[in-house]
């Protein structure tokens, strides 16, 4: 699942999907929604749209291999391995839309997550905003869910500061989620606390770093969950990633 202004909306989170490798695995539904948008999409990779006005459309994608899927605090894997990426599209007035993939495990045939997700972004003075949608779906499962995302941040010294408010429709969950970011001598430093409703609360940090174009980050997080210590986890998160 991705996440709002670490999302990375941490959607700081990878985004390139190796989509020929899974056009067995699932139904011709699911394959012909995130080829028409792959495809879409690479029209206009080599080349910027250029519009009267001269404004411009951009095309970007990552892709990230980890040694965990973590999301609000929880793994999405059964604490192995993830394959993630996907492609976001951008264009200068602050609109933007992106598809983002990753392996999963909740032990159920469900094992793999698509989400599409869309919004405009940008700033008034000091602060940046980000107002979005995201569909977050799992084919062959059936914990498909939406989100609203309101996602607001701002500089105070050396520190980067943000804050991203989710809208669970349809009865899911709502998410509030703050977090600093800074870097000292070349490596970066995250903080992130968030609190999801009827789950539990989770926090982490992460240290990141950039060698040759590709960035290396390790990430420890804590999650407690509401219903007792039995469903509290807490892991330690390689990852590399490269952007594109």
């Amino acid at each position: 699942m991705l996440d709002g202004t670490t999302i990375a909306l941490d959607h700081s989170v990878p985004r390139l999907w190796i989509i020929g490798g899974i056009l067995n695995l699932y139904g011709d539904k699911a394959m012909s929604r995130v080829l028409s948008m792959a495809l879409a999409l690479t029209t206009v990779v080599t080349t910027p749209i250029t519009f009267a006005q001269e404004t411009t459309t951009a095309v970007s994608g990552n892709v990230a291999l980890a040694s965990n899927y973590i999301w609000r605090g929880m793994t999405q894997t059964m604490d192995e391995a993830a394959v993630s990426g996907g492609f976001d599209l951008a264009h200068d007035t602050g609109l933007y839309l992106g598809v983002w993939g990753s392996n999963v495990d909740f032990g159920a045939d469900d094992n793999m997550e698509i989400d599409y997700y869309g919004g405009y972004s940008g700033d008034a003075g000091l602060l940046g905003y980000d107002l979005g949608y995201i569909d977050y779906n799992y084919p062959g499962g059936s914990g498909d869910f939406e989100e609203w995302y309101v996602g607001l941040s701002t500089t105070a010294g050396i520190f980067d500061l943000g804050t991203a408010l989710s809208f669970g429709l349809d009865g899911a969950a709502d998410n509030v989620e703050i977090s600093a970011e800074t870097e000292f001598s070349g490596v970066g430093i995250g903080l992130t606390l968030g609190d999801y409703d009827n789950s539990g609360k989770y926090h982490g940090i992460t240290l990141s770093k950039e060698l040759a174009g590709v960035a290396i980050s390790v990430a420890w997080s804590d999650y407690d969950a509401d219903a007792g210590s039995a469903g509290d986890q807490d892991d330690l998160t390689f990852t590399i990633a490269k952007s594109f």
